[in-house]
Order: C-alpha cells, then structure tokens, then sequence
C-alpha cells in the first residue's frame, strides 16, 4: 500500500478461498486503521436510526480508495461486513434494511447476458458491490427483454443469498477480530490505577 505508483490491487477470477482471506484481511486492516471508530457509536445496530448513520460519503470513499488501493465496491463490502456482524438477525425490521441495501449495490458482471442458471451451477462469484449507490438493481434485472417480470425477484433472492451466505463463513472469524479490536481500544482508555496512594 505504500507504493505510490500503485493504483488499485485487484485479482481476476479468485477462488472463494481466496476471496473468504481477502475479506478477513481488509476486514481487519480497515478496522486497526481506525476507518470504523466514527461507527462504534452506533455498534451493535439496535434501530435503523442507528444502521442509516453508518455510511461512507463519496470524500470518505475517494480517500479510502486511495489509501487501501481497492475499489469502492470493496470499502462498501466491508462496511456491509460491518453492519453485517453488528446486527440482530432476529430483528425483521433492521434485517430487511440491510437486505434492501444490498440489493441496491448488488453488481452483475454481465447484465444484459447474465444467467443465473450458469452462475448457480459453476459457483462463480460475480456479485459484488456496485460503485454508484443510486444504481438500482430492479431495473438491472429488467434490461434483458428475454427475462420475465416474475423471475426477477427470484433471481434478486438468490442473488441475497449467496451474498449473505458469503458472509456467514466469515463472520465468526470477522466478529472475534472485531471484539479483540474493541477491547484493546477499553483497554487503551481505561489506564490501571496506581497503588502509590493506598
């Protein structure tokens, strides 16, 4: 990350092997950078009020680019990690804003040739995190005339799913390097007291 000359690392066609410690990676470079600690106010997600102010504005995502030499795809994937691990499952209302949210940044590699089918039975993983946050991922699916209306959320499902499962296989690791990463930070605020006035 120091070589100036360096603009973005990138890896073509990763296995989901690598693709799991990439994610780990970041996920713990980011966090002992500090680029979460303007968050941790709002850690765990308890209300949507709380899950709306963890957001990464356009300056934040330029400079973070930049500095980690990774796509904006990648900066909001780890911030989705983020959210990912903080949130109750049980809560319907909060778990469906996040499933919402992905959903909107939701890539496809080939939009108007994608098939689902050939995605499913191959395993590859194109989804990913799209750059523009207005992009819409209802009329992505539409641009294919050939595909019917009722398909579209089907394939919107699965398109989630295989995200959310994604996630899943690292969370328990991401979420112990996030609880270490808090208690070292009590750690550092909270200094022993001195026994010199007993």
């Amino acid at each position: 990350m120091a070589d100036s000359h360096c603009l973005e690392v990138t890896t073509e066609d990763p296995a989901i092997e690598f693709i799991y410690l990439r994610d780990i990676t970041y996920f713990s470079l980011m966090l002992q950078k500090g680029v979460f600690d303007g968050f941790l106010d709002n850690l765990p997600i308890t209300s949507l009020e709380k899950f709306e102010a963890i957001r990464l504005e356009k300056a934040d995502l330029k400079v973070l680019s930049k500095q980690f030499k990774i796509s904006n795809n990648l900066l909001y994937r780890y911030l989705s990690l983020l959210k990912f691990i903080n949130i109750d499952n049980e809560n319907d209302e909060i778990y469906n804003k996040f499933k919402l949210e992905t959903q909107v940044i939701i890539y496809v590699m080939n939009r108007l040739d994608y098939s689902i089918e050939k995605e499913v039975n191959s395993k590859i993983k194109f989804i990913s995190f799209h750059d523009d946050p207005t992009f819409n991922v209802f009329e992505s699916l539409s641009n294919d005339p050939k595909e019917k209306e009722e398909n579209q959320l089907e394939k919107l499902e699965l398109f989630f799913k295989d995200f959310e499962n994604d996630f899943k296989e690292i969370a328990p690791k991401c979420l112990k390097i996030y609880s270490e990463y808090i208690y070292s930070l009590k750690a550092k605020n909270s200094p022993i007291k001195s026994n010199e006035s007993n």
